[in-house]
């Protein structure tokens, strides 16, 4: 019983790394599709919407 008890602590956090990835990739993609007025209602401008939206998923 032992041998298997850290089994799905280890799958549960693999998958939320999983689940952050997609979250960051989904909502930087979204930042691609915003216009200035939506940009300026959450304080960014096209140049950082583009620098977040081009970042890669695994990075922070």
């Amino acid at each position: 019983m032992a041998l298997f008890s850290g089994t799905p602590l280890r799958r549960s956090v693999g998958w939320s790394r999983w689940h952050l990835y997609l979250l960051r990739h989904r909502t930087r993609k979204e930042l691609l599709l915003l216009n200035d007025r939506q940009l300026a209602d959450i304080g960014l401008t096209q140049v950082e919407a583009r620098r977040e939206g081009y970042k890669p998923f695994w990075k922070e």
